[in-house]
């Protein structure tokens, strides 16, 4: 949902500096569909085998979240995976069973759980994220060096857009129903 926003910003304000108006439900589907194939295109065929343990998609991001990010609640992971609550906690559940995530109760409020790496999982997101880096640099090496510019430079673009967005959450509008 985010990077939605962020291309509807990115793109209004783009078509407005020219005076265009905007078909927002034709750049949602394009949206859409970009992403998806983005996705497709360089992850599809990821595999994570060389790890000596197996995790799907799910599993991988949000261990990879959590390397990034640190501990955070199940309620956060939630948000970043936009995954229901229930899900969540079974992607969790497996998780922990393998060892490389815990349950820590915060102990401000002792109805919270933060979910955290154990060692392992610390030295499992460190290979993935070589793997991963490895994987991609072999997708991409025969993009030119402004191609890979370009690509990155976009990428932050919309990071710094998503940024805006979230400061101004509270003048966004949820559609009827």
């Amino acid at each position: 949902m985010i990077v939605r926003n962020l291309i509807i910003i990115f793109l209004t304000k783009y078509y407005f500096e020219r005076g265009v108006k905007m078909d927002y439900f034709k750049l949602m589907l394009k949206m859409l569909k970009t992403f998806h194939l983005l996705s497709q295109n360089l992850l599809s065929d990821f595999k994570n085998t060389d790890f000596g343990i197996d995790l799907n998609k799910t599993q991988r991001r949000v261990l990879m979240y959590l390397y990034l990010d640190g501990k955070n609640t199940m309620t956060g992971l939630c948000k970043k995976n936009e995954l229901q609550r229930g899900s969540m906690t079974s992607v969790i559940d497996h998780l922990e069973e393998k060892g490389l995530v815990k349950r820590e109760r915060d102990k401000i409020d002792r109805r919270k759980f933060f979910i955290l790496l154990t060692p392992e999982g610390v030295k499992i997101a460190e290979k993935l994220k070589k793997a991963m880096n490895d994987y991609l640099e072999k997708k991409l090496e025969h993009l030119s060096e402004e191609d890979i510019q370009l690509f990155s430079k976009t990428l932050s673009q919309l990071y710094e857009l998503n940024e805006k967005i979230v400061k101004l959450k509270e003048n966004t509008y949820e559609q009827q129903p």
